[in-house]
């Protein structure tokens, strides 16, 4: 579905394997700051590689991620950046996809439903 609807490869792969590299690249970090102090980008741009999400992209996954984890509750920084790129519309749009994959997920793994490509 993501292909159809324009990622590209690279930004699939990375979101199949949310760690490491992956969540480098949606954090905006070099991939060697991942689980180390301190947590800030790095002052330079130049310092780290292009990034195969736009801010946009970053602000509604860190969003969906919040809104999947835990509680489900999203921290105000995360909102704010998300306001950024999104009008109201959009941001309820993203956060009704995020809640029904939620959802699907849930219902296939208590069902255990096998998944097929």
């Amino acid at each position: 579905m993501a292909r159809r609807l324009g990622a590209t490869e690279r930004q699939i792969e990375l979101l199949l394997n949310l760690g490491g590299e992956a969540q480098a690249a949606l954090a905006g970090f070099p991939p060697e700051c991942i689980g180390t102090a301190p947590t800030e980008r790095p002052p330079d741009p130049a310092v780290r590689p292009e990034s195969p999400f736009t801010e946009a992209d970053r602000a509604a996954l860190a969003f969906a991620e919040q809104m999947s984890v835990g509680t489900g509750r999203v921290r105000g920084d995360v909102h704010e950046a998300l306001a950024a790129h999104f009008d109201p519309g959009q941001i309820v749009e993203i956060a009704a996809v995020a809640g029904l994959f939620n959802y699907f997920n849930r219902f296939n793994n208590a069902l255990e439903v096998e998944v097929t490509r």
